[in-house]
């Protein structure tokens, strides 16, 4: 059971670094570009483009935090083990992260 965690982690890392990238790539589209030149078609240069590869981290990093959501549950409780502190920071660092994608910025920006 511990090498499946260490094998999750790992993969987790592998897909929050590129949603991360990502997630900021949008929010610099949605926030400095939009306020400096007016109305953007969000993510349209990124998709049309060669990292358009990007816009699978959101649908692989819900996955994944689904499954590690489900894996502390059944490990804390099944199991009685406690879950390391570097998966908890992944999982927060991921949570934050879809935080930000989903701001409203041009509410925000609009005002």
């Amino acid at each position: 059971m511990a090498e499946r965690i260490k094998k999750l982690n790992r993969i987790g890392w592998w897909i929050f670094i590129p949603f991360l990238i990502f997630v900021i790539r949008l929010t610099w589209e949605r926030t400095y570009l939009t306020s400096t030149n007016g109305p953007q078609n969000f993510g349209f240069s990124l998709a049309h483009g060669f990292f358009a590869i990007l816009y699978l981290t959101p649908i692989a990093s819900l996955v994944w935090t689904l499954v590690m959501v489900i894996q502390f549950a059944f490990r804390d409780k099944v199991e009685r083990k406690r879950t390391d502190g570097r998966l908890w920071t992944l999982l927060i660092l991921m949570l934050v992260t879809w935080g930000l994608l989903l701001v409203p910025w041009q509410d925000i920006i609009a005002r």
